[in-house]
């Protein structure tokens, strides 16, 4: 795999951030979405590639924390949901004091 360059590796920071933000607000998510807050990006291509990373990421920590606990599947789930909205929406808030 090829490593990424420093314009792809800075988009694809701006789209975790865009995913992060609009999770924390509940809001839907799309390449179209995302494309809507990224300015000088034209094509929902070239979101798709950091946009499908990110939610690889999400799922594997999800799962990775499902494992970890005890509860039955849905259960579990519905927790890792809530900590993920919660941890983004507290990422964001420091970021803005910041």
């Amino acid at each position: 795999m090829s490593e990424l360059t420093v314009e792809q590796s800075a988009l694809e920071n701006d789209v975790f951030e865009i995913c992060d933000r609009l999770t924390a607000n509940e809001e839907k998510l799309s390449n179209r979405i995302i494309l809507s807050h990224l300015e000088g990006v034209t094509s929902t291509s070239t979101v798709h590639a950091p946009f499908k990373k990110w939610r690889e990421l999400r799922e594997a920590n999800k799962k990775k924390f499902m494992e970890n606990l005890r509860f039955s599947d849905s259960l579990a789930e519905a927790i890792a949901d809530e900590i993920a909205k919660h941890s983004t929406a507290s990422d964001k808030r420091s970021r803005e004091v910041a």
